[in-house]
């Protein structure tokens, strides 16, 4: 069993987007954003099917990771490092960090 769980997370895996140097960005490297993803895949992958980064946004996969942190058994770096991963190709939100929601 504990053998079919990783080779779905090595297939959910493979199809996920692999970062490249030209991702890193100010305090995120390569070498963590590769860490990130392997995190996510193989300690999110072991209990539960991966989502792909692209179906939440960045402030969703905050939330998720917050409330999946203590289950998961992941420190704070290496939650950050999922998150760093995952907001490379999060959903947009609707409202741009630069403007305001209309008031109704």
């Amino acid at each position: 069993m504990i053998l079919l769980a990783s080779a779905t997370a090595f297939s959910c895996g493979s199809a996920l987007y692999e970062p490249v140097p030209a991702d890193a960005r100010g305090n995120t490297s390569y070498k963590n954003l590769l860490k990130g993803r392997d995190i996510f895949i193989n300690k999110c992958g072991n209990c539960h099917n991966l989502y792909i980064p692209e179906k939440h946004t960045a402030g969703e996969w905050s939330l998720w990771l917050d409330r999946m942190k203590n289950r998961a058994k992941i420190s704070d770096a290496e939650r950050d490092m999922i998150y760093e991963y995952l907001i490379l190709r999060a959903k947009s939100s609707d409202i741009k960090s630069d403007e305001k929601p209309e008031k109704n």
